[in-house]
């Protein structure tokens, strides 16, 4: 459900509103909001594209006067598939992923949740804690290293390693978000050296595509950022750009309109 004010539901409208940008509409007549209501709603409205807008007349009464729609963009980037997108327009975003598991969010800012029959009042990052990143910075180093030198980039090691982390912990959340939609139980095990007279693992097999696609996809954003400074390099000093170089500058903006287009 989302939080807005039907007179002024976007508090901070966009200057250029595109066509993809969330927006609310409304329906003929107000519904008060009821359990019933809300499940016929629920029911009705694709949460992980649209929620129910509604408002409160009174202390007690609270209403559903609308839809808001093109909310893929969030939920996308709240499951870690994307780092863009717009954002719930509303003032206050309440999101319910289960029996006793409830969320409030004020933008993209957790204000708290109910989870069971406990108060949440703040999310923990557990695979930005400093056991988890030091684990991930000793195993991505040598990944980081050899873009580096692929690329010639010295002295952006650093940052490519921040990067790849990056990816690395992004790809894990979504493992784990992915897991728990399903309501089958279950946990993932990251340990450097696993220890296999202590498993009883049925059917064993190695899955390297998520480390090799995200050390591609560094890969990827490296080459992009070295070939646009080179270019930017040859305008700021109005020299002429070679053609191999803009052909290049060329063929990324292509390849980064057909990602957009995904």
């Amino acid at each position: 459900m989302t939080f807005a004010n039907p007179r002024r539901p976007d508090i901070l409208p966009p200057l250029l509103r595109r066509a993809d940008y969330p927006a609310f509409s409304k329906f003929e007549s107000p519904e008060i909001l009821t359990v019933q209501k809300l499940v016929k709603l629920a029911r009705a409205i694709d949460r992980w594209s649209g929620s129910i807008a509604v408002y409160a007349t009174s202390q007690d009464d609270i209403v559903a006067w609308g839809v808001v729609d093109q909310l893929v963009q969030q939920n996308v980037r709240w499951h870690r598939e994307s780092e863009q997108g717009f954002g719930n327009p509303g003032l206050l975003t309440v999101t319910m992923d289960g029996i006793g598991d409830i969320s409030a969010y004020h933008g993209e800012l957790f204000l708290g949740g109910l989870k069971g029959q406990a108060l949440v009042t703040h999310e923990n990052d557990a695979l930005a804690s400093e056991l988890v990143s030091e684990y991930g910075l000793y195993a991505m180093a040598p990944f980081a290293k050899a873009i580096a030198r692929a690329l010639d980039g010295e002295g952006r090691e650093p940052e490519i390693l921040s990067h790849l982390l990056r990816m690395w912990t992004t790809s894990i959340a979504r493992l784990c978000i992915g897991l728990r939609q399903r309501g089958t139980g279950g946990a993932f095990l990251l340990t450097p050296k696993p220890i296999k007279r202590m498993l009883q693992v049925g059917h064993p097999f190695a899955y390297p595509r998520l480390r090799d696609s995200a050390i591609l996809c560094v890969l990827d954003k490296q080459y992009s950022w070295r070939v646009e400074h080179a270019q930017r390099a040859f305008i700021d000093k109005n020299d002429p750009v070679p053609a191999d170089l803009v052909r290049k500058v060329s063929w990324l903006k292509r390849m980064r309109k057909i990602e957009e287009r995904k």
